[in-house]
Parts: structure tokens; sequence; C-alpha cells
């Protein structure tokens, strides 16, 4: 694995242009990683991904899925609905 990091590094650079699928980028609201968000969506958008949502779940921590079931349920079926219009 750790071998394949130059040729991803290069694959990934070679990669450029708008990308147009919706993205949703979701953490824990109690998560190291939810002040990150930030840093994540600007290089998302940076690498051309052109339509990035973002949102902290409350209650959960980094398994959002295990801490907040009904929560993320809830986030796909209103973004999913939004995207479907």
């Amino acid at each position: 694995m750790y071998r394949a990091f130059s040729a991803n590094a290069r694959f990934y650079a070679s990669q450029t242009g708008d990308i147009s699928v919706p993205l949703f980028f979701g953490a824990g609201e109690n998560s190291p990683f939810a002040k990150m968000i930030p840093t994540f969506t600007a290089g998302l958008r940076a690498n051309g991904c052109r339509h990035v949502d973002t949102d902290l779940i409350p209650g959960a921590v980094h398994y959002v899925v295990e801490d907040q079931p009904e929560e993320v349920t809830e986030l796909i079926e209103r973004y999913a609905a939004a995207r479907s219009e």
C-alpha cells in the first residue's frame, strides 16, 4: 500500500477539471475532525468539487451513523430530496 503513494499522487495530480457530483461532508459535533471541516471543504473545492455542503451532526463523535442514526437518515433524505428536484 505504501509503495503506491507516489503513483497515487501522480494519478490524482493529473485529474483536473470540475467535479459536478454533489457532495455532503459531515462530522460529529464532538469529533476532533469537526473543526477541520472548513479546511477539508476548501481542499475539495480547490480540487474541483463545485457542490460541497457541510454540517455537524449533533450529539455524534466519530461514528456518526452509530451515534446518531436518525439524524444521519434525516440528512440523507433531506439532501437526496433536494438534489432530485
